[in-house]
Protein backbone atom coordinates (compact mmCIF):
# COMPACT_ATOMS: atom_id res chain seq x y z
CA UNK A 1 0.00 0.00 0.00
CA UNK A 2 3.12 2.33 0.87
CA UNK A 3 4.62 1.60 -2.43
CA UNK A 4 0.99 2.36 -4.52
CA UNK A 5 1.35 5.68 -2.56
CA UNK A 6 4.57 6.73 -3.19
CA UNK A 7 3.87 5.87 -6.68
CA UNK A 8 1.33 7.54 -7.45
CA UNK A 9 2.90 10.77 -5.77
CA UNK A 10 5.97 10.60 -7.94
CA UNK A 11 3.80 10.52 -11.18
CA UNK A 12 1.28 13.30 -10.27
CA UNK A 13 4.70 15.51 -9.43
CA UNK A 14 6.03 14.86 -12.46
CA UNK A 15 3.21 15.36 -14.47
CA UNK A 16 3.27 19.01 -12.47
CA UNK A 17 6.71 19.15 -13.58
CA UNK A 18 6.19 18.68 -17.46
CA UNK A 19 2.98 20.60 -17.71
CA UNK A 20 4.61 23.81 -16.36
CA UNK A 21 8.02 23.21 -18.06
CA UNK A 22 5.82 22.81 -21.51
CA UNK A 23 3.98 25.95 -20.85
CA UNK A 24 7.94 27.57 -20.44
CA UNK A 25 8.72 26.35 -23.95
CA UNK A 26 5.58 27.40 -25.21
CA UNK A 27 5.83 30.80 -24.52
CA UNK A 28 9.16 31.48 -25.07
CA UNK A 29 8.62 30.42 -28.82
CA UNK A 30 6.28 33.27 -29.90
CA UNK A 31 8.85 36.00 -28.60
CA UNK A 32 9.96 36.79 -31.99
CA UNK A 33 6.29 36.51 -33.59
CA UNK A 34 5.24 39.75 -35.12
CA UNK A 35 1.67 41.39 -35.59
CA UNK A 36 2.38 42.30 -39.08
CA UNK A 37 4.37 39.68 -40.41
CA UNK A 38 6.42 41.31 -43.57
CA UNK A 39 4.37 39.53 -46.66
CA UNK A 40 0.59 40.57 -44.88
CA UNK A 41 -0.73 44.06 -45.39
CA UNK A 42 -1.22 46.46 -42.94
CA UNK A 43 -5.20 45.87 -42.43
CA UNK A 44 -5.16 41.86 -42.25
CA UNK A 45 -5.40 40.95 -38.64
CA UNK A 46 -2.39 38.17 -38.01
CA UNK A 47 -2.91 35.30 -36.11
CA UNK A 48 -0.32 34.23 -34.22
CA UNK A 49 -1.19 33.02 -30.59
CA UNK A 50 -0.82 29.87 -28.65
CA UNK A 51 -4.06 30.55 -26.50
CA UNK A 52 -7.73 29.52 -27.28
CA UNK A 53 -9.57 33.01 -28.49
CA UNK A 54 -11.82 35.13 -26.56
CA UNK A 55 -13.17 37.35 -28.55
CA UNK A 56 -15.86 36.58 -31.55
CA UNK A 57 -15.54 37.82 -35.40
CA UNK A 58 -18.76 38.24 -37.32
CA UNK A 59 -18.10 36.10 -40.81
CA UNK A 60 -21.07 37.58 -42.01
CA UNK A 61 -19.36 41.08 -42.19
CA UNK A 62 -16.97 40.76 -43.85
CA UNK A 63 -13.72 37.42 -44.67
CA UNK A 64 -11.17 36.75 -41.74
CA UNK A 65 -7.52 37.57 -42.77
CA UNK A 66 -5.15 35.60 -40.75
CA UNK A 67 -1.12 35.11 -40.77
CA UNK A 68 1.24 33.47 -38.75
CA UNK A 69 4.50 31.01 -37.86
CA UNK A 70 5.85 29.12 -35.27
CA UNK A 71 8.49 26.83 -34.57
CA UNK A 72 7.12 24.60 -31.45
CA UNK A 73 3.94 26.39 -30.21
CA UNK A 74 0.31 25.59 -32.26
CA UNK A 75 -1.02 28.71 -33.30
CA UNK A 76 -5.18 29.74 -32.83
CA UNK A 77 -6.84 32.25 -34.57
CA UNK A 78 -7.36 35.00 -32.15
CA UNK A 79 -10.87 35.08 -32.89
CA UNK A 80 -13.79 32.04 -32.73
CA UNK A 81 -16.47 31.79 -35.20
CA UNK A 82 -19.89 31.50 -34.67
CA UNK A 83 -23.41 32.21 -36.02
CA UNK A 84 -22.24 29.92 -39.41
CA UNK A 85 -23.58 26.62 -40.58
CA UNK A 86 -20.10 26.34 -42.56
CA UNK A 87 -16.75 28.06 -43.27
CA UNK A 88 -14.54 27.69 -46.46
CA UNK A 89 -10.30 28.28 -45.47
CA UNK A 90 -7.74 29.45 -48.32
CA UNK A 91 -4.57 28.67 -46.83
CA UNK A 92 -1.13 28.80 -47.98
CA UNK A 93 1.43 27.10 -46.42
CA UNK A 94 4.70 29.01 -46.87
CA UNK A 95 7.20 25.96 -45.51
CA UNK A 96 8.57 22.92 -47.33
CA UNK A 97 6.83 20.77 -44.60
CA UNK A 98 2.78 19.82 -44.54
CA UNK A 99 0.78 22.21 -42.54
CA UNK A 100 -2.08 20.64 -40.31
CA UNK A 101 -4.67 22.63 -39.89
CA UNK A 102 -7.88 21.71 -37.63
CA UNK A 103 -11.27 23.12 -36.67
CA UNK A 104 -11.82 23.35 -33.35
CA UNK A 105 -15.00 23.69 -31.51
CA UNK A 106 -14.88 25.97 -27.98
CA UNK A 107 -16.93 24.37 -25.19
CA UNK A 108 -15.42 26.32 -22.17
CA UNK A 109 -12.18 25.21 -21.23
CA UNK A 110 -12.40 22.18 -22.84
CA UNK A 111 -12.41 21.85 -26.89
CA UNK A 112 -12.33 19.06 -29.69
CA UNK A 113 -11.42 18.80 -33.02
CA UNK A 114 -14.14 19.05 -35.34
CA UNK A 115 -12.47 18.49 -38.97
CA UNK A 116 -8.92 18.56 -40.04
CA UNK A 117 -6.98 19.12 -43.42
CA UNK A 118 -3.25 19.11 -44.44
CA UNK A 119 -1.75 21.89 -46.85
CA UNK A 120 1.68 20.10 -48.46
CA UNK A 121 4.74 21.94 -48.45
CA UNK A 122 4.43 25.64 -50.23
CA UNK A 123 0.92 24.94 -52.05
CA UNK A 124 -2.12 26.60 -51.52
CA UNK A 125 -5.61 24.94 -49.70
CA UNK A 126 -9.17 25.83 -50.42
CA UNK A 127 -11.58 23.40 -48.20
CA UNK A 128 -14.93 24.05 -47.09
CA UNK A 129 -16.13 23.12 -43.86
CA UNK A 130 -20.35 21.91 -43.13
CA UNK A 131 -22.30 21.06 -40.93
CA UNK A 132 -21.08 23.66 -37.94
CA UNK A 133 -23.61 24.54 -35.45
CA UNK A 134 -24.43 28.11 -35.87
CA UNK A 135 -24.86 28.14 -31.67
CA UNK A 136 -20.93 27.12 -31.06
CA UNK A 137 -17.88 28.74 -30.99
CA UNK A 138 -15.50 27.70 -33.73
CA UNK A 139 -11.55 28.15 -34.37
CA UNK A 140 -8.84 27.11 -36.16
CA UNK A 141 -5.89 25.94 -35.32
CA UNK A 142 -2.29 25.52 -37.16
CA UNK A 143 -0.05 22.85 -35.76
CA UNK A 144 3.85 23.91 -35.42
CA UNK A 145 6.00 23.86 -37.36
CA UNK A 146 4.02 26.46 -39.35
CA UNK A 147 4.28 29.66 -41.79
CA UNK A 148 1.21 30.86 -43.42
CA UNK A 149 -1.22 32.88 -44.48
CA UNK A 150 -5.06 32.79 -45.73
CA UNK A 151 -8.42 34.13 -44.95
CA UNK A 152 -11.94 32.09 -43.78
CA UNK A 153 -15.40 33.07 -45.24
CA UNK A 154 -18.63 31.82 -45.22
CA UNK A 155 -21.75 31.81 -47.44
CA UNK A 156 -23.56 35.70 -47.04
CA UNK A 157 -26.86 35.69 -48.00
Amino acid sequence: MKKTTKKIVSLFLLAVVLVMSSQAVCSAQNINVTTVPEYMEEDEISTYDIFKPTQEYNLLREDYHFSGSAELSNLYTNYYFTGVNNISISVNNKLSSTLYVKIIRLNGIFSNTVDSTSVYGYCNLYSTFKDLDPNEKYCILFVAPCEFNGYVTTNRK
